[in-house]
């Protein structure tokens, strides 16, 4: 996978566009966790199985979210940014 938050904020520090912040690079990563668990994602969907064919029994839970806090000016705003020119489209069970 070479796409998602991580790699947008990759590009955007080795563009010059940003300097490194570790703090930012860490929520990145988190968001880039997050972004990868989507992918895999179907609302309602059971893993597996026929009980996952006939949507019988428990569906798979939703990927835990992230709550970014901070000063003014960390970069939450364009971390989200980078998030949503990745993100994942949700279809309908």
């Amino acid at each position: 996978m070479n796409h998602g938050p991580i790699f947008d904020y990759r590009a955007l520090v080795g563009s010059g566009a940003l300097s490194p912040d570790p703090a930012q690079l860490l929520a990145a990563e988190k968001l880039h966790l997050l972004h990868a668990r989507l992918e895999g994602y179907v609302p309602g969907r059971e893993k597996g199985g026929l009980r996952g064919l006939m949507r019988i029994g428990r569906p798979d839970p939703p990927p835990q979210g992230l709550y970014i806090f901070g000063d003014v000016g960390r970069g939450k705003s364009m971390l989200m940014v980078c998030v949503n020119g990745t993100a994942v489209k949700l279809g309908r069970p």
